[in-house]
């Protein structure tokens, strides 16, 4: 089990990765603001921890005797929470910025979260069913 989660984990770390790069250029580094150092580097491992988390969240769905609408309702909240713990931690003690997370950003980061989650569930979706498909094949 523990090789099981440390595999998700790894694999979380690499997508994480790539999205915490985009998200980097496109939020942090094109902003026109100057951030230290350890303000970037803090943001990279808040969201290194995270991602680890977002890859044993994944977990939930090697569960068999589970409906995939509840896997996916188990994972996208588990997914949200972490990332949204993530933000919060880098808006009040990265950026020192003093916000209500609730009112001033939650409605934005919840759109974005979902568009995110969207894209990428639908990406897994089709990798699966291709992979599914030539197992099936195998089969006749």
């Amino acid at each position: 089990m523990f090789n099981k989660i440390y595999n998700y984990g790894l694999k979380g770390l690499g997508i994480g990765f790539i999205i915490t790069n985009i998200m980097m250029y496109f939020s942090t580094f094109n902003s026109g603001e100057e951030y230290t150092i350890q303000g970037v580097v803090m943001i990279y491992i808040a969201w290194a921890i995270a991602s680890v988390f977002f890859g044993v969240a994944s977990i939930v769905y090697e569960i068999s005797n589970l409906a995939m609408i509840y896997k996916m309702l188990i994972h996208f909240t588990c997914l949200a929470s972490v990332a949204f713990a993530a933000v919060n931690y880098m808006m009040n003690d990265i950026y020192n910025l003093e916000l209500n997370m609730f009112k001033d950003f939650f409605p934005s980061f919840l759109m974005i979260f979902i568009i995110i989650y969207f894209v990428l569930w639908t990406i897994h979706y089709f990798i699966e069913k291709t992979r599914i498909g030539k197992i099936n094949e195998k089969f006749k």
